[in-house]
């Protein structure tokens, strides 16, 4: 292709969005998408060497998908959503642990600490376990949201904001997909 005629074709196809408006809107949105793709990626280099946020509980966890499902079905124009959330790694217990040091001086008055970390141990009849100090929840690795309302490039936008926002994850880990009519087979 020449410069001129590469020229022509970039002139028509401004003609082209100038008489089509829903063209020139697609056109915005996927530049945005774009964007907001760029700036994922750099979002997620930044967090990769930040220290994973933990939740606190297990049933925080548990509850995590109800509670994105409810807050999704307000934003207008999404219906009914679906969510799925996968996490990178298995929970974490940590146990507790009595912490005793020693100190000792030598003939030359140097002194050294020993320290021993005993777990702490709940005996209740014959039974012993382990005192639970926290149970650290692992990273979440990506978000499946299954809407009503996908369709809608506005909506499939707001949703993506709004999980990215909520669980600190780039774009490139939430996927947002049409939830098919009920009338059509599985």
């Amino acid at each position: 292709m020449t410069p001129e005629t590469i020229k022509e074709a970039g002139l028509d196809l401004l003609k082209k969005l100038k008489a089509d408006k829903r063209a020139v809107l697609l056109l915005c949105a996927a530049i945005a998408l774009l964007l907001l793709i760029g700036l994922s990626e750099l979002h997620a280099s930044k967090e990769d060497k930040q220290e994973p946020q933990q939740t606190e509980t297990v049933a925080e966890v548990q509850s995590d998908e109800a509670r994105l499902c409810a807050l999704l079905r307000h934003i207008r124009g999404a219906g009914r959503a679906e969510v799925m959330i996968t996490y990178s790694e298995q929970a974490q217990t940590v146990f507790a642990a009595a912490s005793n040091s020693e100190t000792e001086t030598d003939a030359v008055n140097t002194v050294r600490t020993k320290e021993k970390r005993d777990p702490v141990v709940l005996k209740s009849g014959d039974r012993q376990t382990g005192l639970v100090e926290r149970t650290l929840l692992p990273k979440v690795q990506g978000i499946a949201v299954v809407c009503e309302g996908a369709s809608d490039p506005t909506v499939r936008t707001q949703i993506v904001s709004a999980v990215s926002a909520l669980f600190g994850l780039g774009i490139n880990h939430i996927s947002v997909a049409e939830m098919a009519s009920q009338e059509e087979p599985s």
